[in-house]
């Protein structure tokens, strides 16, 4: 894939119009068809994607607890010269207190380039209105597919596959640290926003 800009015309702070006009920005610079006709050469805006979900899955044995359900938030801004940054954080149900971002999934803070293959955290386009991000693990892999509408919204569909020759997922423990078997993952609910 080439590299992409995303450039967006002068607006007013927030409102529809700068949605609508990062949106056409967002759109472009993925290779879409949605263009806008307010975007310009010289002037480099941030588009960001927000992704909220929670799942559930199932410690197993020898020390089984079914229900584990953590929700989880993926932060992604998309830079001017294709750069894609995230700021990620997940959260463990009964958990008063804030876990470290990316602590269960190990994301973080992470800063790859749209379409390059090399990180563990691809974006990709998926086709017209459509981004992809897969997050390759060693068991698993997670795929969250993105569209992105003309009114400047957008939702998410986020799935969990077993890698080929596994059949459940070994990870780190939050209460002791040990590793663990668990089951795959399963999304409870999903949603997306942009701006």
């Amino acid at each position: 894939m080439g590299e992409f800009r995303l450039n967006i015309g002068k607006t007013r702070r927030g409102g529809p119009r700068r949605r609508k006009l990062a949106l056409g920005a967002l759109l472009v610079a993925a290779g879409c068809a949605l263009a806008s006709p307010a975007a310009t050469a010289g002037d480099a805006k941030e588009t960001q994607i927000t992704i909220n979900f929670v799942e559930t899955h199932d410690r197993l044995d020898p020390d089984p607890r079914p229900g584990i359900t953590r929700s989880a938030t993926i932060e992604a801004t998309l830079s001017g010269n294709g750069q894609i940054h995230e700021n990620n954080a997940d959260y463990i149900k009964g958990n008063a207190k804030r876990n470290k971002p990316g602590n269960g999934m190990r994301q973080g803070e992470n800063d790859e380039k749209l379409g390059d293959t090399a990180t563990r955290v691809v974006w990709r386009v998926d086709g017209p209105h459509k981004l992809q991000r897969l997050l390759v693990g060693k068991q698993f892999i997670m795929v969250a597919e993105i569209e992105v509408v003309q009114d400047a919204s957008c939702s998410v569909e986020i799935k969990y596959l077993l890698q080929k020759g596994y059949t459940d997922v070994v990870m780190r423990r939050r209460d002791n640290g040990e590793l663990a078997k668990f089951s795959l993952p399963k999304v409870l609910n999903s949603s997306c926003s942009i701006r």
